[in-house]
């Protein structure tokens, strides 16, 4: 199975995407802040995609996509957004989706992004 980090300051959120993940056949780890996920991949965590939260307090996405960077991870990521700007649309992501999310939609795209049928992320 693959493991699924998911990154949300919204617990709501967070608990949403974690039971349809995990009824959908992926291990899911949460992280409800920035710092906590970089925490997690620093410690050499190995998971295979990351659904991360573009607005959070602290460290929101830009911030933690810029420390997966520096610790060379090569995860595909998933950007979850209130809304697409210039700005987040020069992130360094597979996949963006607005909130709120069609989770089937997602789910789609987790799976293509999984399947390896893409170009390596550098």
């Amino acid at each position: 199975m693959p493991d699924i980090l998911i990154v949300d300051d919204e617990h709501e959120i967070l608990y949403i995407l974690e039971r349809f993940l995990k009824k959908s056949g992926f291990n899911v780890i949460t992280a409800d802040s920035g710092e906590k996920a970089v925490k997690i991949m620093s410690r050499g965590k190995n998971v295979d995609l990351i659904i991360l939260d573009h607005r959070m307090p602290k460290l929101d996405g830009a911030g933690v996509l810029d420390a997966l960077k520096t610790l060379k991870v090569k995860t595909p990521v998933v950007l979850l957004t209130g809304s697409i700007s210039k700005d987040t649309k020069k992130l360094d992501v597979d996949a963006f989706f607005m909130k709120p999310v069609d989770l089937h939609v997602m789910l789609d795209k987790i799976r293509e992004l999984l399947s390896g049928e893409r170009p390596e992320r550098v």
